[in-house]
């Protein structure tokens, strides 16, 4: 059944993509994400405010999904599938060995198989997850306007908007406009080398939530830990993590605190690493994957580095920071956020003290403010229609 689907989603897309864009005289936004992004078979984790209303407005729209065969994430029954091309390019860019950058690699072959793309005038603006296949839309779609939506915190320690302080030859290259989600990211990303094309090329629009929801007071005993396995990590940072983890359990268990830690996993986990080990602990359980009921069932927030510490704010939880990998501490180093280097275990003890848990809250709001914004509407329509 499964090879049935992907053979149909394969044939599916190349024929969906170009109807959509040759008998559509003009599509305002086409949202392009790799799989993983998906929440379910219908709703796009970050994306999903920006398709609400683009369908209350009645403005044209497509969303299209990139396969990503290592996850298990379920296909968006709403969304065009790229299977087709991704094949395609995929098998170019082996061709294309000796190209080492892959923002050129993909604009070549951009250039060569443009011809398979209808409608390319129709389309006006592009709004990509992670950067992906920004180089390769810059080329077949010349003329529309190429955005990046924030989805994680911007570091140094990415490859994305900024390396080493400078701005990115990818941003540039690309002529590529930034969907922000705070207005402290803006002013990070103006002050780097290059920063002055992100003053006219960059829109504060806001996170993907629309209020804070401020739910806690105090520390329940149940915890969220945010694991940050990844595909997109060495082997030894992931190993770094795991053993780290283990001794942090151990610390916990020798301290016999009345405590339950949910885990919950990247969204490019993708079985990288096995953590079979982690449930041996008995204060050790899976979370809900909706991220609503995370925060409704846990009052506080543990992990190395994730999103899901400004997600948490907005519920009203702190967060705790493992600081397990040195590479990996950007919210201590980068952004100085209130008590991220806090201690984990004496931190979860200090919890447990009313007074203290609204005080690290309170202190870790004030930043989140501006840095993870509620989403704009009014905002984002005035950007993308102008």
């Amino acid at each position: 059944m499964m090879v049935v689907k992907a053979v149909f989603h394969f044939f599916q897309s190349f024929f969906q993509l170009n109807f959509s864009t040759i008998f559509n005289k003009k599509i305002d936004v086409l949202f392009y994400y790799p799989k993983h992004f998906n929440l379910n078979n219908k709703d796009v984790r970050h994306l999903q405010l920006m398709v609400n209303l683009c369908i209350e407005k009645k403005l044209n729209y497509l969303l299209i999904e990139e396969p990503d065969f290592n996850s298990d994430v379920p296909r968006n029954i709403n969304a065009i599938k790229f299977d087709f091309y991704f094949f395609i390019i995929s098998i170019l860019r082996k061709f294309y060995f000796k190209i080492t950058c892959v923002y050129t690699k993909d604009r070549k072959i951009g250039k060569k198989i443009s011809f398979m793309f209808k409608g390319k005038e129709n389309v006006k603006n592009i709004i990509t997850l992670s950067q992906s296949m920004q180089s390769f839309f810059s080329v077949v779609y010349p003329n529309a306007n190429l955005f990046d939506y924030q989805h994680g915190v911007i570091s140094n320690i990415y490859e994305g908007y900024m390396v080493n302080d400078k701005i990115a030859s990818s941003i540039l290259l690309n002529r590529v406009k930034l969907l922000l989600h705070g207005s402290e990211v803006k002013s990070k990303l103006t002050k780097s080398i290059g920063g002055d094309y992100f003053f006219n090329n960059s829109y504060v629009v806001g996170a993907p939530f629309t209020e804070y929801k401020k739910k806690n007071n105090c520390f329940n005993g149940n915890i969220l830990y945010s694991l940050q396995f990844s595909s997109s990590h060495t082997l030894k940072q992931n190993q770094i993590l795991y053993e780290k983890s283990i001794s942090f359990f151990e610390d916990l268990k020798q301290k016999n605190l009345d405590i339950k830690i949910y885990l919950k996993h990247h969204p490019r986990f993708n079985n990288c690493i096995n953590i079979d080990a982690f449930y041996d602990f008995s204060f050790i359980y899976n979370s809900h994957k909706d991220i609503d009921a995370c925060f409704d069932l846990c009052s506080l927030h543990i992990t190395e580095y994730s999103t899901m510490v400004l997600d948490g704010i907005t519920y009203g939880v702190p967060s705790l920071f493992t600081n397990f990998c040195d590479s990996f501490n950007l919210f201590n180093q980068e952004y100085k956020f209130p008590h991220a280097d806090l201690n984990i275990i004496d931190g979860i003890i200090k919890l447990s003290d009313d007074n203290f848990y609204i005080e690290v809250y309170k202190n870790q709001l004030e930043l989140t403010n501006k840095l993870y914004q509620p989403f704009d509407k009014n905002i984002f329509l005035k950007t993308i229609l102008k």
